[in-house]
C-alpha cells in the first residue's frame, strides 16, 4: 500500500484486506511487519514478559504465519516479523483477536 501505515492482508482464497498499523508503528516491507520508525521498538510495544513469545518458530516463519492470540487479553494479538521479534497490537475497539480467522473481529 502507498501509505506507510497501512499494508494489505491477503489470505489463502484469494481475499484481500487494508489494515492499518498501531502505535505510530509504519510498514516495513522488507520485514513484512508493522515496526516503529526508530530502529528499536518502544518496550511498551514488545509483548509482555507473562506470555511465551510465539515468534520465531521456524515453521511459522517459513508459512508466514505471523499473527497469534495474546495471552493477556482477546481484545490484544500478537504480530511477529521473520525475525522473531514480537509485537503487542490492539484489535479495533469493539473487536476481539479470532485466532481461526487469523484477525480482530466482531464477538
Amino acid at each position: 500500500h502507498c501509505d506507510e501505515d497501512k499494508y494489505v492482508e491477503c489470505n489463502s482464497v484469494g481475499g484481500c484486506r487494508v489494515l492499518y498499523c498501531e502505535y505510530d508503528l509504519v510498514w516495513d516491507d522488507d520485514r513484512k511487519a508493522c515496526v516503529p520508525g526508530a530502529e528499536e521498538p518502544p518496550p511498551s510495544l514488545g509483548c509482555s514478559e507473562l506470555c511465551d513469545n510465539p515468534c520465531g518458530v521456524q515453521e511459522d516463519i517459513a508459512a508466514e504465519n505471523f499473527h497469534f492470540g495474546y495471552c493477556l487479553t482477546d481484545s490484544m494479538f500478537s504480530q511477529c516479523d521473520e525475525f522473531g521479534v514480537c509485537f503487542a497490537m490492539d484489535c479495533p475497539p469493539g473487536m476481539y483477536w479470532d485466532d481461526g480467522m487469523k484477525t480482530c473481529g466482531m464477538m
